[in-house]
């Protein structure tokens, strides 16, 4: 699965590996956005901090990962409620 060797690479990688890695993805036209302005349009910290939404794995002082199974899951409810169906 291409997420799970992203998620690795990421593990694995140095900054300027990945720095190298964004600037491809900026010259293959992907529009890459901040932390700050994610932060900005979801209010995420604000759904952590309220469990709503599940809590990062902090992986250093600056660097955070979520568990993909824990994001799938929030998904599936939300599509759950949405179409007013109990989430499994």
């Amino acid at each position: 699965m291409q997420s799970d060797a992203l998620t690795e690479a990421l593990f694995m990688t140095t900054d300027s590996v990945l720095l190298q890695e964004l600037a491809k993805l900026k010259l293959q036209g992907e529009r890459l956005i901040s932390r700050r302005k994610v932060e900005q349009r979801t209010g995420i910290w604000r759904r952590v901090a309220a469990g709503q939404f599940p809590r990062p794995v902090p992986f250093s002082a600056n660097k955070s990962f979520w568990i993909e199974r824990e994001i799938d899951a929030y998904i599936t409810a939300l599509i759950a409620k949405r179409d007013g169906e109990v989430a499994a």
